[in-house]
């Protein structure tokens, strides 16, 4: 299943300053390892700390517990939102509003 996971600095949580050079390179290397193994396939920086990615897992708890891997994850306001596909989605909303119709109704044409 993929999830959307977006980011961004919440202000009353910051790193400290004299920490910021090794968080930084600690969260690269978190991010290339999640890339590499499939564990995210893809992530970008929207600038001044947000960002956003996709992830692949079995369920909202595994991309949680990913999510803590990364360093800067006490410093964000953190949004995850499951995805679907959306032609699949389009087959279901098709199946519903048929269902929906009332017995015997028939169109006039």
């Amino acid at each position: 299943m993929k999830f959307l996971i977006a980011v961004e600095p919440n202000p009353a949580r910051q790193p400290p300053p004299e920490q910021l050079p090794q968080l930084l390179r600690a969260q690269a290397d978190t991010l290339r390892a999640q890339l590499q193994s499939g564990k995210l396939d893809c992530v970008y920086s929207t600038g001044q700390g947000a960002g956003f990615g996709i992830a692949d897992a079995a369920s909202v708890e595994q991309v949680w517990e990913r999510i803590a891997e990364n360093p800067f994850a006490l410093f964000w306001d953190i949004t995850v939102t499951a995805l679907g596909d959306p032609i699949a989605l389009t087959e279901i909303q098709v199946r519903m509003v048929t269902a929906a119709q009332p017995v015997g109704a028939t169109s006039r044409n």
